[in-house]
């Protein structure tokens, strides 16, 4: 099943991540060039997701966490 999940989100965000990866940010990002302004916003937008993510993996997996 894992492997299901994961080749149907590589297929499903396979557009999303094209585009994301020509925008001037995440190219540069790529490249390991980018100003400490910019990857504060970008740390900031993502920080609920992670912190959710994290808080999640500590606490151990369940069934119910398993989709997360």
């Amino acid at each position: 099943m894992a492997v299901a999940l994961a080749s149907q989100l590589r297929e499903g965000t396979k557009a999303a991540h094209t585009m994301a990866e020509n925008t001037g940010f995440v190219s540069c990002f790529l490249k390991g060039v980018v100003d400490r302004s910019s990857y504060r916003i970008l740390v900031a937008a993502i920080r609920k997701v992670l912190f959710g993510f994290f808080t999640r993996r500590q606490r151990g997996s369940s069934t119910e966490d398993a989709v997360v």
